[in-house]
């Protein structure tokens, strides 16, 4: 009996673990994709600002100057750097449209957690009964969450910032500091998210250990 509850514990514990880690994801994943729009506004604007320095560099004209030059021209030269064609080409417009496709893998992701948390809770009831499985269920979302916690706040970021800049030529630090700022505030929404759930844990198992002793 005692082998089979060591069982029922171990796979509640491991369900729990991966179901928090996958809600995680989840809410990282989802603030990315929700947020991108607003940040691809100021990105498109420094790859205009960028193309428009080359021109000067490149013509002698000022900005204002090339701009009323191609009011009316329809050439390729100014049609190939006009708002509209450096948007439509840029590489963070198809970004954009991977984002949304796999906006169906953070959702699954959220769909797959909740089950295996459904999946932990019964296991830890099944193996330890009511009050201990709710208090052990408890403490291995705590340990979940702490552990998720590190990982964000710490890990994710230098892992991330070295891709982005592996990524970019030299000379884009301006899209650099957007991008930055932009997966920087999906983190700490989801940094968030990971204390609420580790203070709903940690709160709630006191509540269960004083329950148990009277």
């Amino acid at each position: 009996m005692g082998f089979i509850k060591g069982i029922l514990k171990f796979f509640g514990s491991l369900a729990i673990f991966l179901a928090l880690g996958l809600l995680f994801v989840s809410v990282f994943g989802s603030n990315l994709v929700d947020s991108f729009p607003d940040y691809k506004t100021d990105i498109d604007n420094e790859i205009l600002n960028l193309v428009y320095t080359d021109l000067e560099e490149q013509t002698g004209l000022t900005r204002e100057q090339i701009q009323r030059q191609c009011e009316n021209d329809n050439s390729d030269f100014c049609m190939s750097f006009s708002d509209e064609n450096l948007k439509e080409n840029s590489p963070f417009t198809k970004l954009q449209g991977d984002l949304e496709r796999v906006r169906y893998y953070f959702n699954a992701a959220r769909n797959i957690g909740a089950f295996l948390l459904a999946v932990g809770l019964a296991l830890y009831l099944l193996g330890l009964g009511v009050i201990s499985g709710l208090k052990h269920a408890l403490f291995s979302g705590a340990v979940a969450s702490v552990f998720n916690y590190l990982f964000y706040k710490f890990a994710l970021m230098g892992i991330v910032n070295s891709m982005i800049k592996d990524a970019l030529p030299d000379g884009l630090g301006g899209i650099l500091g957007i991008m930055k700022i932009w997966i920087n505030s999906s983190v700490s929404e989801t940094i968030s998210f990971i204390m609420i759930v580790g203070v709903i844990s940690i709160a709630s198992m006191i509540i269960f250990l004083v329950i148990k002793k009277k």
